[in-house]
């Protein structure tokens, strides 16, 4: 139903921006399924669901404007690594509970809960995609007997075109068998075969941690007044971990956080110049970047790709961003469309560094005078990566250009500039962004010192820690440190 653009605000963050396709734009029901989207998806409030800054519904392309969420979908996690295990697979299934907890709370039903909607960012599973969801008090936009969701992820009654909360609860055990045994619990093959097993027989717990057996089966009764709600699940969850003990909703976000660990990247390839791991900030792009369009604060970046939309709500991606407005000032409301996108005063983007004349612009890798080593990127080069110490080589993610009258870097193979990841203060970190006229993207060159002071704060280009490898930069107040010290 939607195309997902990867997106900024006016203060630079990255944001997801959710999109009605241009064809279904002017259909009634469709519209009127968007709206009631939207106007749920404010009402959810949870420490594993994306969280909503901003919709427009009347516009001509409607959107909403959602957190931006790092890291695979659950899905893609499973395939390049294999199950979650141990706390990794506890900690998914609490964590899932508790989204479904203040999604129900919103009066919310999901319908389309599933490996694919299930980001996995570095802080525990987040919940995406409301594309089908509904508000549960609502009369229901769909026609009588039409089956909303993914197959091999629906409950018995959803089959038959009736869902409430109880089928989020059964799609919430077939997504934590998933994701602990790698397979669908329903098996693959013809729809109409996985839709038979779904009404006539058991799911495949096979392989299912001891500890989750017994939760998830009674998630996974036939009769949905029998399952339990989410609540339920997470004292149930915390029961199975240790007898007695017990967790308040509230404080699942922490217990989450204490036992959740992706992953370390792969090592990256020395003979592949600008390619190795991708860290904790590397963007999941689908298609090349498209071009920037300032919308009254948003500025839209590329096509993110789509993850595991319903065959109901598929989503294609477009090359035509939406032109309508979105008000960062004002995240729970609606803003009126312009007729025409406004570019604020002080977002135009001066000329590119590259046009400055050589006598003012340097190029070459940063180095950190003390350890030797240089300023690179966390991953190939894209908006939001952080930049931190890699040993100097032949890299992409190495290549800059300082432009004097500018006081700007560019990472030339991108044409993005080091910026801070918000507005300049101390311990922010340094990003790449879109080059534009932002505070955070000054960098005046103290040559005595040999420091990179940013104008706007007076605090220094500095890395989080003695100088080593894999240390990010950020600001700091200026003084006498070793990881203040550059040469370009």
């Amino acid at each position: 139903m939607g195309v997902v653009y990867l997106a900024q605000d006016s203060a630079g963050r990255l944001v997801a921006l959710k999109r009605l396709r241009d064809e279904l734009a002017s259909d009634a029901e469709f519209r009127a399924r968007f709206r009631r989207e939207a106007a749920a998806l404010l009402r959810v409030q949870g420490s594993c669901t994306a969280r909503v800054l901003a919709v427009e519904v009347e516009a001509s392309s409607p959107f909403v404007v959602m957190e931006y969420v790092q890291g695979p979908t659950l899905a893609e996690h499973v395939g390049e690594h294999g199950p979650l295990r141990g706390d990794m697979a506890y900690s998914f299934a609490l964590g899932l509970a508790e989204a479904l907890a203040a999604i129900h709370r919103a009066g919310v039903v999901h319908r389309d809960l599933k490996p694919g909607n299930v980001l996995l960012s570095d802080q525990g599973p987040k919940v995406i995609d409301f594309g089908i969801a509904q508000a549960a008090d609502a009369t229901a936009l769909t026609r009588t007997g039409s089956a909303i969701g993914t197959v091999g992820y629906m409950a018995p009654e959803q089959v038959r075109g009736q869902a409430g909360p109880p089928a989020d609860v059964f799609a919430w055990a077939l997504t934590v068998a998933y994701a602990t045994t790698g397979r669908p619990p329903f098996g693959t093959g013809p729809a109409a075969a996985v839709l038979h097993r779904v009404l006539h027989e058991d799911p495949d717990l096979d392989g299912v941690p001891a500890r989750l057996t017994a939760v998830l089966a009674s998630a996974l009764s036939r009769t949905p007044e029998r399952r339990p709600a989410p609540e339920q699940l997470i004292s149930e969850l915390a029961d199975a971990q240790e007898p007695g003990t017990t967790v308040d909703i509230e404080a699942v976000g922490t217990v989450v956080a204490t036992t959740w660990q992706m992953p370390a990247p792969a090592a990256p390839s020395a003979a592949v110049p600008g390619r190795r791991r991708t860290g904790r900030t590397a963007l999941a792009v689908a298609a090349l970047a498209v071009a920037l369009l300032s919308t009254a604060g948003i500025v839209l970046w590329a096509v993110l790709p789509d993850r595991g939309a319903s065959g109901a709500s598929g989503t294609t991606p477009s090359p035509n961003p939406p032109t309508s407005t979105v008000s960062s000032s004002s995240p729970t409301t609606s803003a009126p469309p312009p007729t025409t996108p406004s570019v604020p005063p002080s977002q135009t983007p001066p000329p590119s560094p590259s046009t400055s004349s050589a006598s003012s612009a340097s190029t070459g890798p940063i180095k950190n005078t003390h350890s030797g080593l240089c300023v690179d990127t966390d991953g190939p080069q894209r908006p939001g990566l952080h930049v931190e110490l890699r040993p100097c080589g032949n890299y992409s993610g190495q290549r800059w250009r300082y432009d004097e009258t500018s006081q700007r870097f560019m990472n030339t193979p991108s044409d993005l500039c080091l910026d801070t990841d918000g507005a300049p203060a101390t311990d922010v970190a340094a990003v790449l962004k879109p080059c534009g006229d932002y505070s955070g993207q000054q960098w005046r060159h103290d040559a005595d010192e040999n420091q990179f002071v940013n104008p706007q704060s007076g605090l220094c280009l500095d890395t989080n820690g003695p100088p080593a490898t894999h240390v990010d930069l950020v600001l700091r107040p200026c003084r006498n440190l070793t990881g203040q010290h550059w040469q370009l």
